[in-house]
């Protein structure tokens, strides 16, 4: 799960696994290469502006960015009862007990996600 404390090493991470710049991607975001090197090295705060347009210079959605790395939700119960799908949609019908919790983790994480 990411948060605000680790989201500078995601940013780093996906900056460096595109092969892109640090001067590429702060000029894409409309920050001096200082700055973004202040966020990807945690001394400063990102806004939530700064995240939209990473996510765009990357050339990802927000969910992608967000969850980059990370192992993504996917549970399916052969007779259809529940379903939680990667893009974190979730449909719920009767299930079992653990069903129930994974589905109530899946939908945790989904909100933390959003918040």
């Amino acid at each position: 799960m990411t948060t605000l404390k680790s989201l500078p090493g995601k940013i780093r991470k996906i900056r460096k696994d595109k092969d892109l710049t640090l001067s590429a991607i702060a000029c894409d975001i409309g920050l001096s290469t200082e700055a973004y090197r202040k966020i990807e090295n945690s001394t400063t705060t990102i806004n939530a502006d700064h995240i939209e347009k990473l996510a765009k210079a990357f050339n990802m959605d927000l969910v992608e960015m967000l969850t980059y790395g990370e192992e993504k939700y996917k549970i399916h119960k052969p007779n259809n009862n529940v379903s939680v799908v990667n893009n974190g949609t979730i449909e719920h019908h009767e299930g079992s007990p653990e069903e129930q919790t994974a589905i109530q983790q899946a939908q945790t994480q989904n909100q933390q996600l959003l918040n």
